[in-house]
């Protein structure tokens, strides 16, 4: 009857009605609708929306991964050979965010991702 909703830990609620916020819920708990809400609790649930947001991080174990010095700079991957321009990457996640970045270089001559790759 949404008298109550359930917040579970690292998730987020926001109840929206008629495409204006209400409320956002992000403490995990029980949490009483028409203390949050008041009247719009009652009708929020038929004619407006929750959504339940995931707000965990995107954790990685790095203690594995190889570095180039003692300061711990992490290898991204390796050129091919000289002249060639050729960049294999070590991890594909690394090599997406790249490429991504690239494809933004290019069509907006953003120059601030220049840091993943140069293209000759």
């Amino acid at each position: 009857m949404g008298f109550y909703t359930i917040v579970s830990e690292r998730r987020c609620r926001v109840y929206v009605l008629f495409g204006k916020v209400l409320a956002v819920l992000d403490e995990p708990g029980l949490h009483i609708l028409p203390t949050k809400l008041g009247r719009r609790a009652f009708i929020v649930n038929w004619l407006g929306k929750c959504h339940v947001l995931d707000m965990r991080l995107d954790q990685e174990y790095l203690r594995s991964q190889a570095v180039n010095s003692e300061e711990g700079a992490p290898v991204f991957g390796a050129w091919a050979g000289p002249g060639s321009g050729v960049f294999h990457f070590t991890d594909r996640r690394i090599q997406a965010r790249c490429t991504a970045l690239w494809v933004n270089v290019v069509k907006h001559g953003n120059a601030r991702s220049s840091f993943c790759f140069s293209r000759n």
